[in-house]
């Protein structure tokens, strides 16, 4: 076939090559002998497959009928080869089915190279490089499918840094990513080659095992991580402690989904925390069980306060020095409508968790100072009847707290230095600036503080000295040894001792027989409350002990003034 230059091409930006009927090349232009390499003078009357790489060769195989076909490949003979979009179309003349061929190959080095930084992005944590939440389920996608076909088993191992939070919140998130980097290197050289390890999204990784024979294998690599990330970390002029919590789920061709064997994994690293953190722990069906059980408590959790479920019982205070009710501590209760009435101990762990704590805490203060309110217009006494109120630590920490109580005080008209809120050493560790404030300005509405199970936590004197505290709660488990424990009695003397000095009351709690009722009065200890006086009672059994009281008092009146 004889092809006439055609000067149309030789001015294209894209490569072209004319071939003959039997893909010899008649023509090229000058785009085309730049990428290739090649001048017109050795191209022409040669075979194309001399000066193509095969993966064109190839296509020029596959391409028979009319339509053009399309591939990308690499062209050039540079150290750094370009992209081509490579098109190739039959030419016809009158006559003939096919008298040749067109070969023509566009640039799209640039395209490829945003595709494959938008892929990587896509699939890739910026931060530490490794794969993302989506490269990783992929993955373990298809080793799960492998693994059925093998009936091989995959582990996956769901990582999750101990306190991040605190060094985060404490060196700022410069310092968290920082330490999230090196965390990510430290972890890479635990693993084999062919191991994955990803991102999830804040402290949390997670890494893919494949062909292992049992958990010894996952718990082997998970102890040499909690060991490896034992070693302090330098960030600056800073070093850091940081643990990992890791749980382990193993996979074989019996799980349906990725999503399920990780969650396996998410499910025993919590299980991991609960049981002390730093260290593993393997998924067991049972812990299901127990995330179900959790979620439909949530669920009906979440109602509760609408379903006007909760309940308030109080529980007397008594002063050893008269024997009388001079106040009440409102204590929680969940009327759940199957299960019956749920202490505080099982929910409000969750309410914190998920920031229900707020509104019930809130109800709970409202329904107090309402009653106490009612009780001392009823039952007179002097001083007024004082109630106390437990304030968790994420009440503490929100900011609507001082304006809420001043409001709830207002609505129940409820004097402030009737109002006792008990606050725990925790509850004040972190941000205690902060927090102390807020007690402070608590404190400037007239609103008095007890310190509750004294003794159990971080009990530093520091605290006692820096915290508005009137009254010091001593914790029931000290009441409970008495006679059991000569250590417990001196440390429980000792700190009434130096509440006395500072001026603060002391209550002790969980007083349940005499010979404890007799020891902490013998101890010093002013007030005290426990089933040894009244369990926590319903506000009309509260009342009536009240009312009983109020008798006592008014007949102690009539036989002083006669006497």
């Amino acid at each position: 076939m004889s092809v006439a230059r055609d000067v149309v091409i030789d001015n294209m930006v894209d490569g072209v090559i004319v071939l003959d009927s039997q893909d010899q090349v008649v023509d090229l232009n000058p785009a085309a002998q730049r990428v290739l390499g090649c001048p017109f003078s050795e191209a022409v009357g040669h075979p194309v497959a001399r000066m193509m790489p095969g993966q064109v060769v190839a296509l020029l195989e596959r391409h028979h009928g009319s339509e053009e076909a399309h591939e990308e490949a690499a062209l050039g003979t540079g150290p750094a080869p370009r992209y081509y979009d490579i098109a190739i179309s039959s030419l016809y003349t009158r006559n003939v089915a096919r008298s040749g061929r067109l070969i023509s190959f566009r640039d799209i080095t640039e395209r490829k190279g945003l595709e494959q930084r938008l892929t990587q992005q896509a699939l890739h944590d910026p931060l530490t490089g490794l794969p993302n939440r989506t490269l990783f389920m992929n993955r373990l996608e298809l080793a799960m499918a492998r693994g059925r076909r093998r009936e091989s088993k995959v582990a996956v191992l769901f990582v999750d840094l101990d306190n991040f939070k605190f060094v985060n919140d404490s060196l700022g998130h410069e310092a968290g990513d920082l330490l999230l980097v090196a965390v990510s290197k430290r972890v890479r050289p635990c693993l084999r080659s062919e191991d994955t390890i990803a991102r999830l999204g804040g402290d949390e990784f997670a890494v893919l095992l494949e062909d292992v024979k049992d958990t010894s294998e996952p718990a082997h690599v998970a102890d040499r991580i909690v060991e490896e990330l034992r070693v302090p970390f330098t960030l600056g002029h800073q070093q850091v402690f940081i643990t990992p919590s890791i749980g382990i789920a193993m996979g074989d061709y019996s799980h349906d989904s990725p999503e399920h064997l990780l969650r396996e994994a998410d499910l025993a690293m919590y299980r991991a925390k609960k049981e002390g953190k730093a260290r593993h722990w393997v998924f067991d069906p049972s812990m299901e069980a127990e995330t179900m059980k959790r979620l439909r408590l949530e669920n009906d959790l979440r109602l509760a306060l609408e379903r006007n479920e909760f309940r308030v019982r109080y529980q007397p205070v008594v002063h050893l020095g008269t024997g009388r009710v001079i106040g009440m501590e409102a204590l929680v209760r969940w009327e759940h409508p199957e299960r019956g009435l749920i202490l505080p101990d099982e929910f409000v762990p969750l309410a914190e968790e998920i920031g229900l704590i707020i509104p019930i805490g809130r109800w709970v203060l409202r329904e107090a100072c309402r009653q106490a309110r009612k009780w001392q217009e009823r039952y007179l006494a002097e001083p007024p009847l004082s109630m106390g109120v437990n304030l968790s630590a994420r009440q503490l920490r929100s900011s609507d707290l001082v304006e809420d109580v001043e409001g709830l005080l207002r609505e129940t008209g409820l004097h402030p230095e009737h109002l006792i809120l008990e606050i725990t050493e925790s509850a004040v560790v972190g941000e205690e600036k902060h927090r102390i404030g807020t007690l402070r300005r608590l404190q400037a509405l007239g609103v008095r503080f007890a310190l509750d199970d004294f003794g159990t936590g971080y009990s530093s004197l520091s605290y006692l000295k820096r915290l508005p505290v009137s009254l010091l709660k001593i914790d029931r488990s000290f009441v409970e040894r008495i006679g059991q424990d000569a250590e417990d009695e001196v440390l429980v003397a000792g700190i009434v001792y130096v509440a006395s000095g500072l001026g603060l009351s002391v209550l002790a709690e969980g007083v349940e027989t005499y010979e404890q009722l007799a020891w902490v009065k013998s101890l010093g200890c002013e007030l005290a409350q426990g089933y040894y006086f009244a369990e926590p009672l319903s506000s009309e059994g509260a009342g009536e002990l009240l009312a009983t009281d109020d008798l006592k008092r008014k007949r102690d009146s009539v036989d002083a003034s006669s006497s």
